[in-house]
This record gives structure tokens, C-alpha cells and sequence, in this order.
């Protein structure tokens, strides 16, 4: 047979603009061609079939984009013919401001300002450049090139980088009366940039009374009792830090001056509303100015501050736990000159780490990762303890896991997460122009902790959902129904720890990983949901109860897609199906021959055509074609009415180049023994070979589907709401994960 011509010209197949729905369809003649993606990659949001059809929505492109690749054609007797294409991809979109109001805020003089523009950009990955191109914001202000605009109204300074604390206070705050400023901003994304006016509004003070409040930008609270005189403000971070217990601690405070003309002084307030270091003689002790549990710290003792420079000082306590953190409530002060007691204070917390070879050390950082919906994850949690000597033990204290996913004790977080539960009508309903995403980052948190308790730390992490495909999709399997004496030879070898030690199990805790202890063999995976009716007619034909053998055990690698890290390897039994060879499958539909040349029907008494062939049944009075099931069968029918395999979905050890072949597996018939960790695999291998391990008398019937949804957590996944019967196919009402299609016995037409 000749190999298949291509009809589609080679080279560019258009240029087209994100957010588009897409369906390009490839072709070239020749019997039963199939078509697969050997190199190169498709636009996100687009899928390959095996029909040569490439379809999907163009996702978001930073910028015009083109996407080369190969397809191969392969027909009937596995000849093959490659051609390359491209398709580019333009519609790097424009940022656009979202900060809306032409005037952004009003403030006073000597009031922190921490405020942030905002404005989007649908693209991908897009970093947001700020910058001032006209105009000039008020005194005491500046933009940052992320788009935050810090400072303190009215205070001129040389503003060096971006802590106030650094910041050079050359004068008084400017009092001025009410004015505004306007200026025009550019945001860019590097290749696109849009431009906006705004305004900043500051207001007269001397409106003030002896009662007004001053509430600042950053959430500090100022009374003032009188004006003109403007309160102290505090420029260093309220956020310590972490310190080391039983040492001597110095840390100096910086406050701005707003008048430039007053003796400050500093006391630090306790719980009781009463102050220490406080000379002043004659202190108000009656306006709730005590100590800010806010942050849930305790007071400290040991710890002074000098009344003149600001500087906390003084001797850490020893501590039996291994963190404790602390709240010192500082308050900063002068006399007015009326004789008022001007102030603002502000709390300072810490934390005072104990013993380092007691302490719980996170290995893990805060982003664990993503998980791709409907793969099972392999995230895990990870802390030690600094002399290594116990055992961590983990536990959710806080939030949730992604759906489906669940955290067990020695850190893994295993399972399979589904498609969000909070998505609506397939993502087709977008909010603020699709910048508004549900449920797509979980933020939980989880404590470590050894054998007994004694020692604990906790932390915050978070996980993405990544929803690379719309719509439902299942995954096929056939179970194999095996005698109870073969099962047990089965059993035998997947119980036995020496043949597969636990410390080269990877993640052997985890049921989607470690040992396979269920004889079953993936068909399909990534079927499309479909109607009943078409489900009838993927199985109406090549499909009937059929034989695998078992064959040599192998092993392959599983490499990460993203990175091509080796992650594990899989040890599999290779299933042999007699219908198939090296050369490969039978035609979908084989004609009867008849040897001695007659052109009659063949009857069910025809003592000329002996009942020695599976495909014919004696109940039926003429036979003309028999529709071979074998595995290549099988998924074409499927293919062919439930749109689609989808090989993106296909395991990773399935879609990883292998270093002994430096080819892809593809599909593979296997039942699998084990999942080991990296260059585990041709040891274990050699392990079992050793110990004469010879599954070849295990004969493998299969006769159904067993369907699992790769979304398990959809509300709406039930396939139907009754018991459905259509022939001979049977469909179990329960759960989705419990589903079967008994194959039909019909194969002859």
C-alpha cells in the first residue's frame, strides 16, 4: 500500500486572534489514516484529534505569537508521512487603567500615604509598568514604577528608594490651604501603553478642632488635641522581624518631626494604659490608649526605651517554646505650644525564636505548586527538625484543600482535584472583563508537629487549579476477570515488600501512586461526555469480551512535562493482544472469504464454515463481515464517535521521551505493578526477573468498560438520572466512579 499523500498544503494555516474558537481540519488520502502531533507545540486552549482536526479557544497571547509543529499521517498499514505547519496567533491586548475616578484621593497635610493605581491586562504573564509623564503630584509624594503612590502629604524630602525610613525630611509639613494637584499617568505593558489624567486633593487642616481625628493611608490612627501642631509619624516598618532569645537587643526607631521644631520624646505604653519612661508628670491616662493585642502578641518584659532617641533596648527573655511573638505599643510625643500633649503611637510586633536545634524548619516554601484538573497530584508538604532527629507529622489547621484533594500525615497531599466547583456555564460568563477568576488559588494552613506534640510551627500555603480544558471527560478502563487461583499469583507478587521495598515506592502512601494491587489497563482517556445514543454506536462495533496475555515486565520513565525532570518511573506488566502484532491491528471490518469460491450466504447449518472462529455466532442465519476487537479497534470506535482520545491527557509516563529509546511511549497496553522513585525502575525490574517472577499463565478476559469522570467534583455529573438499558449494554445508575457498559456481542453483521 502506498503512504498517505497529504492534501493540506504545508506551512502557515492562518493567522488568527486570541479568544477565538477554532476548528482547522487537516487532511491527507490513503485507507484508515489517523493523524497524531509528533513535535512542536499548538496554541494554548487548542487540541489535536486523531481525525486531524485541531480545534479549541485561542487563549490570551502577550504577544503575535507563531506556533510551529509536525503532524503525521499514518494509514491502514502503519506507513506514516510527516508535514509541518504553523499558525500564528496575534492580540496582545492594550492595558487599560481601572482606577476609574479622576480623582484618586483627597488627604491632609501629614498624613502617610501608601496608594495604589490600578489597571489590567488580560495577558498572560503581563508585568505593569507606571510612570508620571506630566504634571506634578503634591509635595511629599512620589510614584512607584509599580503604580503605588507613597509618601507624606506636604512633607518635602529627598526621596531616596522606596521606605520612608530611608527618606531625607528636608522641612516642615507645607500648610498651604486646599489645593489639587493634576498630573497624567502612562501604564505600560512593554509594548502597548495607555494614558490617564488624574487628580490628588489636599485639604486645608485648620479646620481641625481640639477632638478632630486624622486617620492616615496606612490604617495609623493621630489624634490631634490642637492645631497647629501636627503629631509625630512614625517611619520605621511596625514589622520587626525575628530575634534570637537570650541576647541583648538594640533597635532604634525613626519618627518624622512634621513642625521641625519640637523636642520629641518616646515612652512605651503598657496594658494598663499607663506608660513607662514618662516624665512628663501630669499623663492623660484616660483616653484608651493602652496596649494593641491586635496582632495577638504578648507584652515583654525587659525591654526599655530611651525617652530621647527612640531606641528600644534591653535583655530577650529566655524561652522554653521555640517562637513567641510580641507587641510593644510605642507612643511618640511633645509638648505644644499651648502646653497640649500632642502624640501618635504605633505598635511594634516580633517574634523571639528559641532554641534552633528544637525548631521546626520548613523545607517547603509558601507556593506549593499547581495541579492540573483530573491528574492526580504530587505535591507535598516537607519541615524537618534542626537536628534531625524525630519524625514530622502534618496536619490541616485552617481553609481547605482544592476539592478532591486530602493531606495525610506524612506530608503528602494526595487525590485528584475536579473541575471548580464555582465555574458557570464552562467559563463562557466572564466578571470585569475576565478579571475576576473563582476558586482557582486555595490558601490553607497546615502545622508540623513531632511524635508528641511538644514541638509545632504552622504555616500558610496555597495551591492553583489549573483547568487546561472545558467541558467533562472520562476515562476508560477494562478490568480483568481472572481466575481466583491466577488473581492470587497476581496478588502474591504485589504484597511482597522484598520485591518492591518500601523506601523505593514512590509515594507509597498515596492510592494513586506506590503499589497497583487492581488488575486494570486504561483504554480511553479523555473521552468526551456524550449522549447515550452515541455511546451505543462506539460500542455497537469491535467490541466484544476478548483475551489479553500477560507479557514482559518493563518499566518507563515519568518525566515532569514542564521541566523534563525525571519524577518517577512506572514497573508494568506489558498485555499482549492476540489480534495484534508488530505489523498491527486488523481492519475495523473484515470480510468473510470463502475458500471454495461460492457467493451463497452463509447459514447457521452450514456444515462447509466450521464455528472454530470467535467472531460468528450460531444464532445468526447469514454472516457476510466480522468487526475485529482489538485494542486499536476499540479506541478507534471510540475516537471516532465520542470525540475524542485526547492524548494530553494520557499518563505523563505514557508522554515522556524515554532515555533507553529517546521516543515516546504513546498508548501502552500494561497493567501497572508499581510506581518507584527515580532510577528505581530497571532495578526493580531486574528484582523481580531474579526472583523468577512469570505472570505469562495469567489469562486476562475483560468484557466492559468501567468509567471514571476525570472531574469528579462537578455538581452536575451524574450521566444519567434512572437506569438506562439499550440492548445488551447495561449502565449501572450508581455513582459515576461505579459506572459499566458491558461490551456488545454482536460483531457480525
Amino acid at each position: 500500500m502506498a503512504f498517505p499523500i497529504w492534501q493540506t498544503d504545508s506551512g502557515s494555516l492562518g493567522t488568527l486572534a486570541e479568544n477565538t474558537t477554532v476548528r482547522i481540519e487537516l487532511e491527507a488520502t490513503g485507507t484508515g489514516i489517523t493523524y497524531s502531533l509528533v513535535s512542536g507545540n499548538l496554541p494554548a486552549g487548542l487540541n489535536f484529534l486523531t481525525t486531524g482536526v485541531i480545534t479549541g479557544a485561542l487563549a490570551e497571547v502577550v504577544e503575535t505569537t507563531t506556533y510551529a509543529f509536525t503532524v503525521r499521517a499514518t494509514n491502514a498499514d502503519n506507513k506514516i508521512t510527516d508535514r509541518s505547519f504553523s499558525i500564528t496567533v496575534e492580540g496582545a491586548d492594550q492595558p487599560t487603567f481601572s482606577s476609574n475616578a479622576s480623582l484618586l484621593f483627597s488627604c491632609k497635610p501629614g498624613q502617610v500615604v501608601d496608594f495604589q493605581v490600578l489597571a489590567e491586562d488580560n495577558d498572560p504573564g503581563t508585568v505593569l509598568e507606571y510612570s508620571l509623564i506630566s504634571g506634578q503630584l503634591p509635595t511629599g509624594l512620589r510614584l512607584k514604577s509599580d503604580g503605588r503612590i507613597i509618601g507624606i502629604a506636604g512633607a518635602p524630602a529627598i526621596q531616596v528608594g522606596d521606605n520612608l525610613e530611608d527618606w531625607i525630611f528636608t522641612g516642615p509639613v507645607e500648610l498651604v490651604g486646599t489645593y489639587s494637584s493634576t498630573f497624567t499617568l502612562r501604564v505600560t505593558d512593554s509594548i502597548y501603553s495607555t494614558d490617564r489624567t488624574y487628580a490628588i486633593k489636599i485639604e486645608d487642616p485648620r479646620g481641625y478642632t481640639a477632638d478632630s481625628t486624622l486617620v492616615t493611608c496606612d490604617s495609623d490612627v493621630a489624634t490631634v488635641d490642637s492645631y497647629p501642631d501636627l503629631p509625630p509619624i512614625f517611619l520605621t516598618d511596625p514589622d520587626i522581624g525575628t530575634l534570637r532569645h537570650a541576647n541583648y537587643w538594640i533597635y532604634p526607631l525613626k519618627v518624622y518631626d512634621p513642625n521641625q521644631n519640637k523636642d520629641i520624646f518616646f515612652q512605651i505604653v503598657d496594658s494598663t494604659n499607663g506608660g513607662y519612661d514618662n516624665d512628663l508628670g501630669n499623663y492623660d491616662n484616660g483616653n484608651n490608649l493602652g496596649y494593641d493585642a491586635s496582632s495577638g502578641g504578648t507584652t515583654i518584659s525587659g525591654i526599655t526605651i530611651d525617652r530621647r532617641t527612640g531606641t528600644l533596648k534591653g535583655n530577650l527573655p529566655i524561652i522554653p517554646a521555640i517562637r513567641q511573638n510580641y507587641d510593644i505599643l510605642v507612643r511618640a510625643y511633645f509638648t505644644g505650644d499651648d502646653g497640649s500633649y500632642v502624640y501618635s503611637q504605633r505598635t511594634y510586633n516580633f517574634t523571639v525564636k528559641g532554641d534552633i536545634e528544637r525548631e521546626i524548619q520548613w523545607i517547603s516554601g509558601s507556593n506549593l505548586g499547581s495541579v492540573i484538573v483530573g491528574s492526580p497530584s504530587q505535591l507535598k508538604i516537607q519541615a524537618e527538625l534542626a537536628n534531625g532527629t524525630q519524625d514530622i507529622y502534618y496536619k490541616l489547621t485552617k481553609f481547605n484543600l482544592p476539592p478532591g484533594l486530602t493531606l495525610t500525615s506524612n506530608g503528602l497531599i494526595t487525590g485528584t482535584t475536579g473541575k471548580r466547583t464555582t465555574e458557570i456555564d464552562e467559563n463562557n460568563t466572564t466578571w470585569d472583563g475576565g478579571s475576576t477568576t473563582l476558586d482557582k488559588v486555595y490558601t490553607f494552613e497546615i502545622t508540623a508537629q513531632n511524635a508528641n506534640g511538644t514541638l509545632s510551627d504552622t504555616r500558610s500555603f496555597s495551591i492553583t487549579v489549573d483547568q487546561r480544558t472545558r467541558g467533562l471527560f472520562y476515562d476508560y478502563w477494562v478490568k480483568g476477570l481472572v481466575p481466583l487461583n491466577q488473581r492470587a499469583v497476581f496478588e502474591e507478587v504485589v504484597n511482597d515488600y522484598s520485591l518492591f521495598p518500601i523506601p523505593t515506592l514512590y509515594r507509597h502512601d498515596d492510592p494513586n501512586f506506590g503499589l497497583n494491587k487492581e488488575l486494570r489497563t486504561l483504554i480511553a482517556k479523555g473521552v468526551k461526555s456524550v449522549d447515550s445514543d452515541l455511546l451505543l454506536q462506539a460500542l455497537n462495533l469491535n467490541h466484544g469480551k476478548k483475551i489479553y496475555y500477560f507479557g514482559d515486565i518493563k518499566y518507563a520513565q515519568s518525566r515532569n512535562p514542564d521541566t523534563n525532570e525525571l519524577e518517577y518511573e512506572v514497573v508494568y506488566v506489558e498485555l499482549v493482544d492476540p489480534l495484534e502484532n508488530s505489523i498491527g491491528s486488523p481492519n475495523l471490518a473484515q470480510a468473510i472469504v470463502r475458500s471454495y469460491g461460492g457467493t451463497e450466504p452463509i447459514t447457521a447449518d452450514s456444515e462447509i464454515i466450521t464455528a472454530d472462529n470467535t467472531y460468528l455466532r450460531a444464532d445468526l442465519s447469514t454472516v457476510e463481515l466480522v468487526y475485529p476487537n482489538s485494542t486499536t479497534n476499540m479506541r478507534y470506535r471510540l475516537d471516532e464517535f465520542l470525540d475524542t482520545i485526547r492524548t494530553g491527557f494520557l499518563p505523563d509516563w505514557m508522554r515522556s521521551v524515554q532515555s533507553l529509546t529517546a521516543d515516546r511511549l504513546g498508548y501502552t497496553k500494561a497493567v501497572v505493578l508499581a510506581y518507584v522513585n527515580p532510577n528505581e525502575g530497571a532495578r526493580t525490574v531486574r528484582r523481580l526477573k531474579n526472583a523468577g517472577i512469570d505472570l505469562s499463565s495469567i489469562n486476562y478476559q475483560v468484557d466492559r468498560y468501567y468509567v471514571e469522570p476525570i472531574y469528579k467534583y462537578e455538581n452536575d455529573t451524574s450521566f444519567d438520572s434512572r437506569v438506562t438499558t439499550w440492548k445488551d449494554l447495561t449502565v449501572d445508575s450508581e455513582t459515576l466512579d461505579n459506572k459499566f457498559f458491558v461490551f456488545q456481542r454482536d460483531n457480525i453483521t
